[in-house]
């Protein structure tokens, strides 16, 4: 059995950059985040989440739809192997914005 190495910190990215504290994303969008643990052999994973899934929703695996404008916030929390949320938690605040087709 190897022993568990809990993260003790988090970096949530999108295209290898690091998302800041509030984005935006046009409605009817996706993109994909992704996160990093320190240190890098830890046996962690993240739960995401959406506080409000009228605005947008997340999948587990990170890729966030967003469904209609307006704010929001986005939950990440590292999970412990055994399934026990840890400490680590992020909160990144969504701006959903409406899509606007006569803009190319």
């Amino acid at each position: 059995m190897s022993a568990l190495k809990p993260a003790s910190k988090m970096k949530i990215t999108v295209n290898d950059e690091e998302v800041p504290s509030a984005i935006s994303v046009v409605a009817d969008h996706q993109i994909d985040l992704d996160y990093e643990l320190d240190p890098k052999n830890s046996t962690d994973t993240i739960e995401w989440s959406v506080l409000d899934t009228t605005k947008a929703e997340i999948s587990e695996d990170g890729v966030l739809t967003a469904k209609s404008a307006g704010a929001t916030q986005i939950v990440v929390k590292t999970v412990s192997k055994e399934g026990k949320v840890r400490t680590l938690e992020k909160k990144i605040t969504l701006l959903v914005v409406k899509n606007n087709p006569a803009i190319k």
